[in-house]
């Protein structure tokens, strides 16, 4: 038998989690944090669509490098850290097989 959900105490059920837009029926999504459902967490979270895509669908090398840096500069330095070694952990490696135009040449 799964564990059952548990919501995360003080967390407005009715806005998104990360961007605070006002959820409805169709544009809410419960997301398991900070442990991932796969790592046996527990706790969920609301989303809207757009966001919960962003978190789960769509890969960390594909998102916007400026949202890390936008991330960061209202974090204290523990936050900064966290997430500078989580993405440290999670970002995809560099392909070093594929060669890298010198400076004087053109993609």
């Amino acid at each position: 038998m799964a564990a059952k959900k548990k919501r995360t105490e003080g967390v407005d059920e009715d806005r998104c989690f990360c961007c605070d837009v006002v959820l409805t029926k169709g544009n809410k999504e419960w997301h398991h944090f900070p442990v991932p459902a796969r790592s046996g967490g527990e706790y969920t979270v609301p989303l809207c669509l757009g966001c919960h895509d962003m978190v789960d669908r769509v890969p960390l090398a594909d998102w916007p490098v400026e949202w890390a840096f936008s991330a960061v500069s209202n974090l204290n330095r523990e936050g900064k850290l966290f997430l500078m070694k989580t993405m440290s952990k999670f970002w995809p490696e560099h392909d070093k097989t594929q060669k890298e135009p010198a400076e004087h040449e053109t993609v």
